[in-house]
C-alpha cells in the first residue's frame, strides 16, 4: 500500500474479457473517534488506538470512578463526599 493518503484506480479485466474498475482509498491510521482524547483529524483508518478519559479526566487513566466529583479517584481518595467544617467526612457540621 502506498505511503500517505489518497486513493488509486485498479481495473481487473475478467478472462472473458469484462473489465472492471475498483477505487481504492489509502491514508494514514489513527483513533477516528471524535469522542476519544486522542482523536486524529486527519486520520482516514481507524488504528484501533482510540483512547478514552477515565472519572477524574485522565486520557487512558485507570480511575474507574470519582462518586463526589473532588478529581481524586475513589480507591485512593480519603473522604468520598464532603469534609464537614469538623473535618469529618460526611460529618453533620
Amino acid at each position: 500500500m502506498p505511503v500517505g493518503s489518497g486513493s488509486a484506480e485498479v481495473t481487473v479485466t475478467s478472462p472473458s474479457g469484462t473489465s472492471n474498475a475498483l477505487t481504492i482509498s489509502y491514508g494514514a491510521e489513527g483513533c477516528i473517534d471524535p469522542q476519544a482524547c486522542n482523536f486524529d483529524g486527519s486520520a482516514v483508518c481507524d488504528g484501533g488506538g482510540c483512547l478514552y478519559e477515565d472519572a477524574v479526566g485522565v486520557c487512558d487513566g485507570d480511575c474507574p470512578a470519582d462518586a463526589d466529583g473532588d478529581g481524586v479517584c475513589d480507591n485512593v481518595d480519603d473522604c468520598i463526599g464532603a469534609v464537614d467544617a469538623c473535618g469529618i467526612c460526611n460529618g453533620p457540621g
